[in-house]
């Protein structure tokens, strides 16, 4: 099920990214969020404080994140809470896009007005890229099939 007012609510967070403006951040966070995750692996802000200071210095001089809305945007809503995903492009210099992936939970807070109480963005890799990053996950997997289940045997 659409739900204008949250899609309304992710498209005004690619606007603030978009235009560096860590103040109308911080007016979409709810002041009770949880976590906000990005696809850098420095970014892991926990509390709004914390999402508020990041994304100010993130923004610093203006800087900000050039993030293309889909025509992917789910949403999905249970009374006052509201989750979505997307997968918007994100602008990675010199004419480049890669695709991300964003999902989050939004809530309907007493005023009437939908925030985020999480977010989560990642970038997918392809299967072939993580085996070049991790090739030990081919030597551990027969080690893994021989190990027993935790618990009585």
């Amino acid at each position: 099920m659409e739900v204008p007012e949250v899609s309304r609510l992710v498209h005004d967070v690619y606007a603030a990214m978009r235009g560096g403006d860590a103040d109308r951040m911080g007016e979409l966070l709810s002041e009770d969020l949880s976590t906000v995750i990005g696809v850098n692996d420095a970014i892991i802000w926990t509390g709004y404080m914390e999402a508020c200071a990041g994304f100010a210095t993130r923004f610093a001089d203006g800087l900000g994140l050039d993030v293309r809305g889909s025509e992917d945007l789910r949403t999905y809503r249970d009374g006052d809470l509201c989750w979505f995903d997307d997968r918007p492009l994100l602008g990675a210099g010199s004419d480049a896009w890669v695709i991300g992936r964003f999902t989050g939970v939004a809530r309907r807070e007493a005023d009437g007005q939908w925030r985020i109480v999480q977010w989560h963005a990642s970038l997918g890799t392809p299967v072939q890229d993580i085996d070049i990053a991790l090739p030990l996950r081919h030597a551990v997997a027969p080690l893994a099939t021989r190990m027993a289940a935790p618990g009585p045997q």
